[in-house]
């Protein structure tokens, strides 16, 4: 049934998308539209009137007739200059309107008065631009070139503007999840971020920042450059049907584009230490905090053959540069010394000259005959700690590569006296572990380190458009924005401890788009966009490979080994396919539209690949896991855990494929098919009243891997309700809930794999849009407006991928002290080495007495539904004074 299901809509949405390309539709993204309504002195509409429009920055024209309503329409119009609006017929005279501003993403209006009188009369007004919206329902601001231009930027981020908008919450604040701003109450996220009419989201998390809050506000694929921008514009409410993918908001951007005249930009700013304090724990640790921002960069555009063929390029790089200070809690050098020499060895056997007794114990080690209990006197062991003479070959190796990862403390003036009733011992002398937990060394063993952390930032952007005049009635367009970005430290970050292993954190972000638009008629425009969109986004931890991840669980803030977690290697591509006409008909404008998205996404996230290890002490972690489990050795029957001891490694895990004990498969390579149509009808109704009506139909297709037989999800049960537990059965836990349809769900759900079909396809994502706009006076000065629609949100990508991690492919085994086994170096030979190849041995049932643990399922619910939002808006728009309009609105 499911295949049938499966084909058989498949056909039925080619012939919708090929019926849809053949009426022809069209996308108002990345352009704007100038429409207005001809009449003469009388108020009388003036049909069949011819309309001439021309582009005073790229000499480009276009040419229209007024039909029976009167109205005219030029749909796709590019944001690059002003427009001159001419319009001539028998009987009146010619009127030309100057200085016509179009804005991205809405719908300018220039009715036009036909004054009685010879052709060869001209009328000339001033027109400038439109500041209230007389035709168009939705709720959006414009974010303009003058901000860039007169505002402060730090990150030079246009998403930052975002919150600039009335109903706007940064990330920073809504949850810091650097998906970029949340808007009248939607998610971080949940914004369509747009670039000329195309696809500019990062799909793996909704949005997440290239580089965090230096390089500004999340949500887009590419940030670009200020310098680059021509018409930024944020819709926030009631968006019309061309609008999808996201249901939050959807900012759409113009690029700057060349003209007849050469124009550009130069710029440098820079920010320096010495006009900025130091930190105070910077101050205390005698150390110095760097920051320099430097931005640098510059445009030019013009000219490649005159009204025929422009470019405009921009390219500008950020080098930030700043340190401070990380504090945490490391080993001293003593005490590194004190276990290089031997020291440690005749301390711990008391046979060293560190065996001063005393009341309480002193420094008497723990290593004493009969059952004397650690801390106390007792008689030397000579030889037991013999293999802990010295540090462990596996510790000097990773502290000899990662210096900063164990930052020797020298603690020489701190003094560790013998505790006596009168004195007390010092914290930075006592050991943590088991068996260490009373124990004074002669030499301080922690001690409070800082260290400068220096994370550099490279950015380096930049982008081109080229626009190209194929014919009078075809023109070209393209354009392609680039963002590299490079961040580091050199401990912070790429371990599970404060102090651990270097980080890096390479991302490069691409985004191509290609705009080819006809004039059929003077009345009909067809638009075909293609878009791609990729990013590259990689956390990686150089010199780890076959490093397990190391670390103590007392005190200890040090540790090697990458983070479980780490490496990640993210690709994404998107490959975006749209056709769109406009057709003039009467008093309608009609669009409709259809897109296809194809998405191919790559990753690798290595989870738990070389296994971790926790260390009981530091005592431990030094000698490569031998002490602890040395004194279990030697305590036999008397050591603690019942016997049992306590072991060198207080938990244990890798990864593996639990029936064979391989290391798993984690490379997913997601495809997935998104297809969207829609139809838009801006119905002027009569010359002051607009009405805006639309409806859209999503996809999102359920991702699958393009290797077959490797993905399961867990899929719930038939749902038969759990029987109560009569008297007290061996077989039933009594404390599982009764006659809950939830659990029964739960308890019958199983995993399965498949290639396709991950949840169920959801074919029903359909978005009603209606609403309307009317000039209260007719005079462009006070507008009412309302709308009501559905609108769609793609999931991202994170969502779904970590359905890697089920079984029964695939679980992360963890054993130790907690599951009731002691691990150890001597009772688990072979356990811990670096490099790291014993994923087998977490399968092995010794170290699982009561079975492997049960996997942690990761679940998508089959009968899954498409998120969406439902919005409606009322509100009055009025032009208060030239460049000043007040709004006020209820979403």
């Amino acid at each position: 049934m499911s295949s049938a299901i499966r084909l058989g809509w498949i056909p039925f949405l080619i012939a919708s998308v090929v019926l849809v390309l053949c009426l022809g539709a069209f996308a108002q993204g990345g352009a704007g539209e100038l429409t207005g309504l001809v009449t003469d002195t009388t108020g009388a509409v003036v049909s069949g009137v011819q309309v001439k429009l021309t582009n005073t920055a790229t000499g480009e024209v276009r040419t229209t007739v007024t039909g029976p309503s009167g109205n005219y329409s030029f749909p796709a119009l590019p944001i690059v200059g002003t427009y001159t609006l001419e319009v001539a017929s028998k009987g009146f005279k010619s009127t030309k309107v100057q200085n016509v501003v179009v804005s991205v993403g809405t719908i300018t209006t220039r009715d036009v008065k036909l004054e009685v009188g010879a052709a060869t009369e001209q009328v000339t007004v001033e027109a400038g631009q439109q500041i209230v919206q007389t035709e168009d329902s939705s709720l959006s601001q414009l974010i303009d070139k003058r901000v860039w231009e007169d505002l402060p930027l730090v990150a030079r981020n246009p998403n930052d503007f975002i919150n600039l908008i009335a109903g706007a919450v940064p990330e920073q604040i809504a949850g810091a999840t650097f998906r970029g701003a949340s808007v009248n109450g939607t998610r971080t996220g949940t914004g369509n971020f747009m670039v000329e009419g195309l696809d500019n989201n990062e799909q793996g998390q909704g949005g997440v920042a290239i580089c965090g809050t230096v390089c500004g506000q999340g949500g887009s694929n590419t940030s670009i450059s200020p310098d680059a921008i021509e018409e930024y514009r944020v819709i926030t409410h009631d968006f019309s049907a061309e609008y999808g993918k996201a249901g939050g908001f959807v900012t759409d951007t113009v690029l700057k584009g060349g003209t007849n005249q050469w124009h550009g930009s130069l710029f440098e700013y820079n920010r320096i230490q010495a006009l900025a304090a130091n930190d105070w724990f910077s101050n205390v640790a005698g150390l110095k905090d760097h920051l320099v921002r430097n931005q640098f960069g510059g445009s030019i555009g013009g000219p490649i053959v005159k009204d025929k063929t422009f470019f405009y390029f921009t390219m500008e790089e950020q080098r930030f540069r700043t340190s401070s200070p990380v504090t945490g809690t490391s080993m001293t050098q003593q005490f590194f010394n004190f276990v290089q020499s031997g020291a440690f060895e005749q301390f711990q056997e008391g046979t060293g000259i560190y065996n001063t007794v005393s009341a309480n114990g002193g420094y008497s080690g723990v290593c004493r005959t009969g059952t004397a209990t650690a801390g106390n006197n007792g008689t030397p062991c000579p030889g037991v700690f013999a293999a802990t003479s010295t540090i462990g070959p596996l510790f000097q190796g990773q502290i000899t590569a990662f210096p900063l990862a164990m930052p020797l403390v020298n603690a020489s003036a701190v003094t560790c006296p013998i505790p006596t009733p009168t004195v007390q011992a010092n914290p930075s002398c006592l050991g943590e572990g088991p068996y260490t937990g009373a124990i004074n060394y002669p030499v301080p063993i922690f001690a409070t380190a800082t260290l400068e952390n220096p994370t550099p930032l490279n950015q380096l952007r930049w982008s081109v458009k080229f626009d190209h005049s194929l014919t009078t009635n075809d023109r070209l367009n393209a354009t392609y924005l680039y963002e590299n970005v490079t961040t580091s430290s050199p401990f912070f970050g790429g371990s599970l401890t404060t102090f651990g292993v270097p980080f890096v954190n390479p991302n490069r972000a691409q985004t191509l788009g290609v705009t080819w638009s006809h004039t059929i008629s003077p009345t009909v425009l067809n638009q075909v966009k293609i878009g791609y969109v990729r990013r590259t986004a990689n956390f990686t931890v150089p010199g780890t490979a076959g490093v397990p991840s190391l670390l103590s669980i007392d005190a200890l803030a040090s540790g090697f080994g990458a983070n479980p977690g780490l490496p990640q290697f993210f690709t994404e591509n998107l490959f975006q396919y749209k056709d769109d006409v406009s057709v003039t008909k009467g008093k309608h404008t009609l669009k409709f539209g259809g897109e296809y998205r194809r998405t191919r996404n790559g990753s690798t996230f290595d989870n738990d690949k070389y296994g971790h290890f926790g260390f009981f002490s530091t005592e431990d972690f030094i000698t490569d896991g031998l002490f602890t489990d040395t004194y279990d050795k030697f305590l036999g029957a008397n050591a603690g855990n019942g016997g049992a001891g306590f072991g060198g490694f207080y938990y244990a895990g890798a990864s593996v494929v639990p029936s064979t004990g391989a290391i798993p498969d984690f490379y997913r390579g997601y495809r997935a098919n998104e297809v969207a149509i829609y139809g838009q009808d801006d119905w002027r109704v009569m010359p002051r009243l607009t009405v805006n009506l639309g409806l859209r139909w999503e996809y999102f297709g359920p991702p699958h891997n393009f290797k077959p037989n490797i993905d399961s999800n867990l899929y719930f049960g038939g749902g038969t309700l759990p029987l109560a537990c009569p008297g007290a059965p061996t077989n039933c836990n009594q404390f599982f809930p009764v006659n809950s349809q939830s659990y029964a769900f739960e308890a019958g759900a199983t995993f399965q794999i498949r290639n396709s079909s991950i949840w169920n396809k959801n074919l029903k994502n359909f978005g009603p849009r209606v609403g309307f706009a009317w000039d209260v006076l007719g005079n462009q000065k006070v507008v009412l407006r309302s709308g009501f629609g559905i609108f769609y949100d793609r999931m991202y990508n994170n969502i779904f991928e970590n359905l890697r991690f089920n079984a029964p492919y695939f679980a992360d085994e963890v054993t130790g002290i907690g599951s009731g086994v002691p691990l150890g170096p001597l009772k688990n030979p072979g356990l811990y080495t670096i490099p790291f190849a014993n994923n087998a041995n977490f399968v092995n049932p010794a170290f699982f007495p009561n079975g492997l643990p049960k996997p942690v399922p990761r679940h998508m619910d089959q009968d899954m539904m498409t998120p969406y939002y439902m919005q409606e808006s009322f509100g009055l728009q009025y032009a208060i004074a030239k460049d000043m309009v007040l709004e006020t609105s209820y979403v």
